[in-house]
């Protein structure tokens, strides 16, 4: 199996870069080099909120307190992270 590239957003970037929690960050990033292999990890997102869907379909991992919301079009293509979110904070308010 080859590994993929994963893209992390200029947003999630921002995201990843603010985690205030050392074992948080560590598992974030162990998690980022993860999806390259196994893209498929996490599964379809369909939160039970309008508001806390995302602007597109995606795939959710979790690591540590943090949701990693991505894309996986093909298995040549890019794994595409677009947002890196603390599960603790308000569903209803996510990707605002």
């Amino acid at each position: 199996m080859d590994a993929r590239d994963v893209v992390v957003t200029q947003e999630a970037q921002y995201q990843l870069v603010r985690i205030p929690s050392n074992a948080d960050y560590n598992e974030v990033k162990r998690m980022l080099r993860a999806l390259g292999i196994i893209a498929d990890a996490g599964s379809v997102y369909d939160p039970a909120y309008e508001a806390a869907k995302p602007p597109v379909e995606c795939r959710v991992v979790y690591a540590g307190h943090y949701g990693i919301y991505y894309t996986s079009e093909d298995p040549g293509s890019p794994v595409v992270v677009f947002a890196i979110e603390d599960q603790r904070r308000n569903p209803k308010t996510r990707f605002s």
